[in-house]
């Protein structure tokens, strides 16, 4: 390959790598703010959210709502790979 060849190589690979970054920023789930219900219950917190219906608890109420957070997370990008987040914050709303 000569260099010139090699040189619109690079490029295209660049160029193709720009296209993919702009089209995952695109796609970047929007930051969004849910409701957190914190209550104990016995010795442990129990951190709630009504518009998903997740739930989660912790030994104090800031580990449970953290843990809360990581619970939506994972319920979310289950739902992502299922197809159904779309419904699902529809439904959310």
């Amino acid at each position: 390959m000569k260099g010139a060849e090699m040189c619109g190589l690079i490029q295209k690979i660049d160029d193709e790598e720009k296209k993919c970054e702009n089209r995952t920023m695109k796609s970047a789930i929007p930051q969004l703010t849910f409701t957190a219900q914190i209550f104990k219950e016995g010795k442990q917190y129990v951190s709630f959210n009504p518009e998903l219906r997740v739930a989660s608890c912790g030994a104090t109420s800031l580990k449970a709502k953290e843990n809360l957070k990581d619970a939506i997370r994972g319920f979310m990008l289950s739902a992502h790979k299922k197809g159904t987040l779309g419904d699902i914050l529809e439904e959310a709303k």
